[in-house]
């Protein structure tokens, strides 16, 4: 049997077969050990998560229940102004938002006298063709 090319995908394909059966034996040998001797389920964390260890300094209840008293009265004055904050945004978007429709609504009028302008013009300009039609109808016969 002759071997592929070395330059064509066969032979690329067939390294690669190669070296993922020699990973797989690898992984196989190794857990294998690992059962023969016992050492397979063992896990090892270093350094040890569990270390306690004393304090030198404690904190009485009293000292622990003021400051959590202080931590719940910073948070609810959070609380109120994230609310006002959230209050006075919602106005200026109210505001914001009438503002944008009355220019909207002052558009169309706007836009509607224009129109009503461009049709007056139209009629007089037609009336005028007419007059104008009538005239040199007029001024042609004997």
């Amino acid at each position: 049997m002759a071997l592929p090319d070395p330059n064509s995908y066969e032979s690329i394909g067939r390294l690669i077969t190669a070296a993922a059966a020699a990973v797989a034996m690898i992984n196989q040998g190794h857990a294998f050990v690992g059962r023969v001797t016992g050492k397979e389920n063992e896990r090892t964390i270093s350094p040890s998560p569990l270390t306690v260890r004393g304090e030198k300094e404690f904190v009485t209840k009293e000292e622990f229940e003021a400051f959590t008293a202080e931590i719940k009265g910073d948070y609810a004055k959070l609380q109120d102004s994230l609310t006002a904050f959230d209050k006075s945004l919602r106005g200026e978007m109210k505001e914001d938002a009438t503002l944008l429709h009355e220019k909207i609504n002052a558009f169309g009028q706007a836009l509607a006298r224009v129109e009503s302008s461009d049709h007056e013009k139209s009629n007089l300009m037609r009336q005028m063709h007419e007059d104008i039609r009538t005239f040199l109808v007029r001024a042609v016969k004997p």
